[in-house]
């Protein structure tokens, strides 16, 4: 084979290359700089531990970071913010992004805040050097560091006035803490440390316990590069320990419109359960409702509780907006009043959709109307109700495409999604771990016509349990599933025309024919799904399980209703044959980050 030289293309190439040049050299911004100025090219740090080089770079202040190769918003702005060969300094346009012009001052910032980051690590004896060059207007800035040894945490004491405190630290450091002897002095294992603290103190019921009561003192003055580290907690000022606080009197308001909330409000007389529920926009029935709220009355506070609050009222997705604030009455002791704000987001919407599908020498379209109610019997019950209908035809013969429709689609459908396990008999917690649960409740009825050829009616519906054990691992039962399939062929099947059709497409042909009934059983359970969008390295896993008719058989053989698949003798229920099978599926994947710079390419 030859191979030809495309000079045309290669000669526009070079071309649009010489003009980006021109333009971009045209656009430089040295020559809008004063003698005295340069602009920063580029910056780096020398001797620094790999494992910090990038964090580092953040503290190099960013009016003298360089810009990218090409620079495009630096170019930008020089178009609209210069005048007579010179930067403006007076009505500059927020376009594009100012170049990088030296400035000492904040190369020193840079070199103390890169000093600081080093020792934050654990390099105690850590000096950083800057220098700079200057050349034709354009700048180098260098900054040399020299780390010094790393320190490590030789020992740690504590300091903790409160003796209750104490205990509940001590508890709580045994299964997790960020702040272990020997290893590497770090600032943000601290701090991960002080958040932690906070955290177990706000679950213990200590509402007023705030970060800065955490407090350390190092001391670094010791041999062979260690640091005796001391944790403190403070008592609040004035007072001998820190207080616990209960839940009173819990307080949920829902808005009457998605404007919020009216200057006064008049408040339920009621208090049922230490629960007073006042619904502003009458939309909205009490138990599946107050069902979500973790804040009882008489029960220590605990953030934990509060969080969950806010989750499981934003899953209702009906409300807009959530709010938690706390009374605290002068004659209350030790106790909150959780106030509950609920802003309704808008209720019910009505979607339309049409789609035109092009497919060898065959035209369509398609159009569905979906409705949907997200509080249809005012508990958060989410409906779904769609119609959908779709023509195929066949273009190029000549004719118009409504006069060769040769298949006719008929779909309609609709979802009841309740927000929680609707189980007889089982009082089933309300969603405290991983997620909100729900109930679906599914019916749909789907038409199919191929003209002269078949046409087919289906009736699903399902009743399916969805829950969520924890973040990663989700759980989907259906105890019940029901298909009903029947229709008929369109033509004569006895013809001997049509004999060469029936032998090449015999088992989709009686299957077509056939009507028959499915019941069976769901199970799905997966792992790591809400991690696939993410660059972490996991193994994801779903494996389902579907069984139908083995019940029906049972049934069936019970009252002597019996099979034979050789003679053509199908097990019937009601008159009308059933499927019985059992079909496993399983994924299972493994996912491997290879870091920002690395990637795996087809070969």
């Amino acid at each position: 084979m030859k191979a030809y030289y495309n000079n045309k293309r290669n000669v526009h190439f070079h071309a649009i290359l010489l003009f980006i040049l021109v333009f971009v050299t045209g656009c430089s911004s040295t020559k809008y700089i004063a003698d005295y100025q340069s602009i920063v090219k580029n910056v780096e740090i020398d001797s620094i531990d790999k494992a910090f080089e990038e964090e580092a770079l953040n503290y190099i202040q960013k009016d003298i970071r360089p810009t990218s190769t090409i620079g495009i918003n630096v170019i930008i702005y020089n178009m609209f913010n210069t005048k007579d060969g010179r930067y403006k300094t007076s009505n500059i346009k927020p376009l594009g992004t100012p170049p990088p012009i030296l400035d000492s001052a904040l190369v020193e910032i840079s070199r103390g805040q890169i000093e600081r980051f080093l020792m934050s690590k654990g390099y105690f004896m850590a000096k950083v050097k800057s220098e700079i060059k200057v050349k034709k207007k354009r700048a180098d800035v260098f900054f040399k560091a020299s780390p010094g040894p790393v320190f490590h945490v030789n020992k740690i004491k504590y300091e903790i006035a409160d003796e209750l405190v104490n205990k509940f630290y001590m508890e709580s450091r045994a299964a997790e803490t960020f702040l272990k002897e020997g290893m590497r002095y770090d600032d943000d294992s601290l701090a991960h440390e002080r958040d932690r603290i906070y955290t177990v103190m706000k679950e213990k019921g200590y509402f007023d316990f705030a970060r800065p009561y955490v407090k350390y003192e190092v001391d670094s003055n010791l041999n062979s590069s260690k640091a005796n580290v001391t944790l403190i907690i403070d008592n609040p000022q004035d007072k001998p320990k820190h207080e616990q606080f209960y839940i009173g009197e819990t307080n949920v308001i829902i808005a009457p419109n998605a404007d919020g909330f009216p200057d006064t409000l008049n408040m339920n007389d009621k208090v049922f359960r230490g629960l007073r529920y006042t619904d502003l926009s009458k939309k909205f029935r009490r138990n599946p409702i107050v069902r979500y709220n973790f804040l009882h009355q008489g029960e220590i506070y605990n953030i934990y509780n509060e969080n969950l609050t806010y989750d499981r009222m934003y899953e209702l997705n009906v409300f807009k907006n959530v709010k938690i604030d706390y009374n605290r009455p002068k004659d209350s002791v030790n106790k909150v009043f959780p106030v509950i704000q609920l802003i309704p987001q808008k209720i019910m919407s009505n979607r339309v959709e049409g789609e035109v599908p092009f497919n060898a020498g065959t035209v369509g379209f398609t159009l569905s109307n979906t409705y949907t109610n997200n509080n249809m019997f005012r508990g958060a019950e989410r409906f779904e109700f769609q119609v959908k209908g779709g023509l195929q035809s066949r273009i190029g013969q000549g004719n118009s495409i409504f006069k060769d429709i040769y298949q006719r689609d008929f779909s309609i459908s609709a979802n009841l999604t309740v927000p929680r396990l609707m189980l007889p008999f089982i009082t089933a917690r309300p969603g405290r771990r991983g997620g909100m649960p729900h109930t679906i409740f599914s019916t749909s009825y789907v038409y199919a016509q191929q003209k002269s050829f078949f046409e087919r009616h289906v009736f699903l519906s399902s009743l399916t349990y969805e829950f969520v054990e924890s973040k990663s691992k989700y759980h989907s039962v259906t105890p019940l599933n029901f298909e009903y399939r029947f229709g008929g062929l369109l033509f004569d099947a006895e013809d001997p025309n049509n004999k060469g059709e029936l032998l090449k497409n015999f088992y989709n042909l009686l299957l077509l024919d056939r009507r028959d009934i499915t019941l069976g059983i769901k199970y799905t359970y997966s792992l790591n799904a809400d991690k696939l969008l993410t660059n972490e390295s996991f193994i994801y896993f779903r494996g389902s399980m579907d069984l139908a008719g083995n019940m029906l058989q049972l049934a069936t053989s019970l009252t002597g209703n019996k099979a034979n698949l050789k003679d053509s003798v199908y097990a019937t229920i009601f008159g009308l044959p059933f499927n019985q099978y059992m079909r496993p599926e399983i994924d299972l994947r493994w996912y491997k980050n290879l870091g920002e710079r690395n990637s795996l390419l087809p070969v």
